[in-house]
């Protein structure tokens, strides 16, 4: 308690209510700096928290802010929007950058990028018949390999 009281306080209840750290908070665009160092203050502010699309399915938030750039492009899908998109309850906030030559925006990418191509679900099933059947024939062909080598 001493090092509340000699953090500047000028009264004992003044001194109570100080909290054991500061956070300064900087806001650039307004160029406002607020030091927050009481427990009512520190208290009162809410926390928001950061995962990837990945580890948030499942799950759903009250608001969802979805931060997509062109660097992502790689792993950016329609798939991957849609489950980012359905992990919103009642708002959902979108920040990507606009159409600029050379890059297109994120979404556009995405939407343009099925991970399982096709619209029907009839289209999508036979991706998967022809994928099973694909893996089936190289899975024979590799144990053909193997017995011929072991000859």
């Amino acid at each position: 308690m001493n090092l509340l009281a000699d953090s500047g306080a000028t009264s004992s209840d003044e001194a109570k209510n100080l909290a054991s750290h500061t956070i300064t908070v900087y806001i650039p665009e307004l160029d406002i700096e607020k030091t927050l160092n009481t427990a009512g203050e520190i208290n009162t502010m809410t926390f928001g928290y950061a995962l990837s699309i990945h580890k948030s399915q499942g799950s759903e938030w009250d608001r969802v802010f979805l931060f997509l750039h062109n660097s992502h492009a790689t792993m950016m899908s329609r798939e991957l929007i849609y489950t980012a998109v359905t992990r919103a309850k009642n708002s959902l906030f979108i920040v990507c950058e606009a159409d600029a030559k050379p890059y297109q925006n994120s979404i556009r990418i995405a939407s343009q990028r099925p991970r399982i191509p096709g619209t029907t679900l009839r289209e999508k099933i036979d991706f998967f018949a022809r994928k099973a059947k694909e893996m089936l024939s190289s899975a024979s062909q590799n144990s053909l390999n193997s017995e011929t080598n072991e000859e």
